[in-house]
């Protein structure tokens, strides 16, 4: 983060990590953005935003007039679900979700925006969007039960004694409809037992407005998480061999009468397996998109060209797969402006069109 605005910042008594304002072409700094933790109540996966009924923190009167917390995804926001890359819509509604909330992009405090909340913060742009499955797995977290009684769970969690969310003893609501995961088969509440250690997914419960979470799901052992996390990287794996890698320009050469060679940044948060298909493929097709990331035609209006260069980023900013590609291409496209969102095709990727929903019609 620019030294300048750390120092303004704090003279004007501001948690710098809280203030920063996202730019499009470039990636955010390391540990900015506000916390936020809540059940996912409403979703739309294809503009990729929801809102968050905010957990409970013992203030009733936030609980019971509080609107939900709107959040969008910002196009390189690192979306995670059982423990692998995800999209939004991969998530059931009445999780709850962990996320990393900044301003919008290009955010002025003097621009008009809808009127917010009383309890709703400005920062609802997110860098990333975790379940609790995921947010506790990637810190070296995890929860040991300690007893069990009807209808409650007594855990103490392991792993960094820090962090966001809830950490230390605690107290999680089930019942017959929480669905334990032993090896690669769906258990039961039977199957819980003190000792354990495993990880939750959580939704709604009756106290939530005293911070109450009900356990809707719970791994209890090595087997059945990295199960669950397979299968939600094929998921991915699919989804992204068909809508392509996200990512933005960051250079484009004109080498006149409509050509260039344009430089792509690729977003992060992919299975590696897609970026080692980008990088060893011989052609690349470019989708302009939009910071939703969806396209146009898709791919009846991208461009196609022989693959240049590979370039690997060390320490790569957050967002950044660590992965630059440099693509020859004949006829350079209005959207292929430094800045700009595309996806790109390695030549081995499907080319079927999507959906009509899924692109934007000119």
């Amino acid at each position: 983060m620019n030294l300048h605005f750390i120092v303004l910042v704090l003279a004007l008594g501001a948690d710098p990590r809280t203030e920063y304002v996202p730019k499009l072409g470039e990636f955010p700094p390391a540990n900015v953005g506000v916390y936020h933790a809540g059940e996912l109540v409403t979703v739309d996966a294809i503009n990729r935003r929801g809102t968050l009924r905010i957990v409970g923190n013992r203030d009733l009167d936030k609980y019971h007039s509080s609107e939900a917390q709107p959040f969008v995804l910002l196009p390189y926001a690192m979306v995670r679900y059982r423990g692998a890359p995800a999209e939004l819509r991969d998530i059931p509604i009445g999780t709850v979700l962990h996320a990393y909330c900044v301003y919008p992009l290009n955010y002025s405090k003097n621009e008009k925006r809808p009127r917010l909340g009383l309890f709703v913060e400005p920062q609802d742009h997110a860098i990333s969007l975790e379940d609790s499955f995921s947010f506790y797995e990637r810190r070296g977290q995890a929860w040991k039960i300690e007893s069990i009684e009807p209808g409650k769970l007594n855990v103490i969690s392991t792993g960094p004694a820090e962090g966001d969310g809830p950490l230390g003893r605690q107290v999680f609501d089930y019942d017959g409809s929480t669905r334990v995961w032993k090896g690669k088969q769906i258990g039961g509440v039977a199957d819980l037992a003190p000792g354990q250690l495993v990880q939750f997914n959580f939704t709604w419960a009756a106290d939530w407005g005293m911070g109450r979470l009900h356990a809707s799901d719970v791994w209890v052992d090595e087997e059945s998480r990295s199960t669950a996390a397979d299968l939600q990287r094929q998921i991915h794996i699919r989804y992204m061999r068909y809508h392509w890698l996200p990512g933005w320009i960051e250079h484009v050469e004109d080498q006149g009468g409509g050509k260039g060679i344009v430089t792509v940044a690729l977003f992060g948060g992919s299975d590696p397996s897609l970026y080692e298909q980008a990088k060893s493929a011989s052609m690349i097709s470019i989708a302009v998109a939009e910071p939703s990331l969806r396209t146009y035609m898709h791919a009846y209006d991208s461009k196609s060209g022989p693959l240049l260069e590979v370039k690997t980023i060390p320490q790569p900013p957050f967002g950044h797969s660590g992965f630059t590609i440099r693509v020859s291409i004949a006829e350079l496209l209005e959207g292929y402006r430094p800045g700009r969102i595309v996806r790109v095709r390695p030549n081995d990727f499907p080319a079927a069109k999507l959906p009509p929903e899924e692109r934007i019609r000119n």
